[in-house]
Parts: C-alpha cells; structure tokens; sequence
C-alpha cells in the first residue's frame, strides 16, 4: 500500500466512523436488525419456498452483516494504514 491508497482507506474510515456517529443511525440499525430477524426467523424455521428463496435470504443476510461491521473492518484497515503513513513521514 502507499502512500496515497493509505490516505484514502484513513479518510474512508472517517467517513464511515462520521455516519455511525449520527443520531439517525441508530434508527437504520434498529429496523434493519428488526427485518434480519424476521429473516433468520423464515431461514432457521424451514419457511423458505425453495432453495433459491433461501439463497436470496441468506445473501441478504451476509450483506446485513457485512454492513454492520463496515465501521469495525474499516478502522482495522485504517490502523494498518496509518502504519503506512507514520513509516513514510
């Protein structure tokens, strides 16, 4: 990684550490933890029509989660990059 890809994954990380911070995000994270319970629910009960609708509903699922700890992954990157950039000054 250099410098520049550093400065970018450092102020991307703010960004998102900024849009977990607002007061609506809370709200956001409520209703979707409220619809990917409903969700595990239809999975771990058999409720899915097919195989396909529970590959929808378990995609669906792991972009859920993936969301989520956007804020954790990106800060772990952004530690790693500021490695980066304390080394190049």
């Amino acid at each position: 990684m250099d410098q520049q890809e550093a400065r970018a994954i450092v102020e991307r990380a703010h960004l998102i550490s900024d849009l977990i911070n607002h007061p609506s995000w809370t709200v956001l994270v409520s209703y979707v933890n409220e619809t990917a319970r409903a969700k595990q629910h239809v999975v771990l009960n058999s409720g899915c029509k097919d195989i396909e609708d529970y590959r929808r509903q378990t995609g669906w699922l792991e972009g859920v989660a993936f969301v989520m700890d956007a804020a954790n992954r990106t800060e772990e990157q952004a530690r790693k990059a500021r490695a980066v950039l304390t080394k190049g000054a």
